[in-house]
């Protein structure tokens, strides 16, 4: 273990961080918390982590980088999502009376955090003369988001009458469907993607 930290397993409960929340805006991420109730715990350690389970034995083991956030500075840490998935490990911690920073095995986890990748989706309507049809332009940016992942819908009178996902096959014939002048094209996220991608519609 690395020589400046020493684990302590048997701790009490007023040692323990509360109350601990966290969230995700743009491609950051904030997590917050009220400090223990022992005023002995000065600092919290935080880990950006890519395991399911991470450990805080582990951790320090390996001498993983970490932030520290100071009671009397914040009650919150405030990071950027990276580009791949991650989690949030957050440890209370204080100074021993040999000056070693004694890390309570006391710890939160965040779920994963994802960066979102932000799509923006628009049709633009061009009615045929003398018809009852109208050509629909659907432009989606950037062209290559997932095809599952966002579908449109040809809505009439308030109602969807057929649902088709964003694929490649629209990319291809230039985003260009016809359409009664009576419908229009709503957009529609997948719910298993909202993590992932922030849709904007125009």
């Amino acid at each position: 273990m690395n020589r400046n930290f020493i684990l302590k397993k048997d701790i009490d409960h007023s040692m323990h961080l509360r109350q601990l929340s966290w969230q995700p805006e743009n491609d950051e991420v904030t997590l917050k918390w009220e400090w223990p109730i022992d005023r002995s715990i000065r600092m919290a350690l935080v880990f950006q982590c890519e395991e399911d389970n991470p450990d805080i034995e582990t951790l320090i083991n390996e001498g993983r980088s970490h932030e520290v956030v100071m009671r009397d500075l914040a009650s919150h840490f405030t990071t950027a999502i990276p580009e791949n998935r991650c989690k949030l490990f957050i440890c209370p911690a204080y100074f021993d009376d040999d000056k070693n920073i004694a890390v309570c095995a006391s710890s939160f986890t965040t779920d994963w955090l994802y960066k979102k990748t932000e799509v923006s989706v628009k049709v633009l309507y061009v009615p045929i003369h003398f018809s009852q049809y109208q050509k629909a332009t659907i432009i989606i940016t950037p062209s290559t988001a997932q095809p599952e992942a966002i579908t449109y819908a040809i809505q009439e009178h308030g109602h969807n009458i057929a649902t088709y996902p964003l694929d490649s096959a629209i990319i291809a014939s230039s985003g260009h469907i016809y359409i009664k002048k009576t419908q229009s094209v709503k957009f529609i996220l997948h719910p298993d993607y909202a993590h992932l991608i922030d849709m904007q519609t125009s």
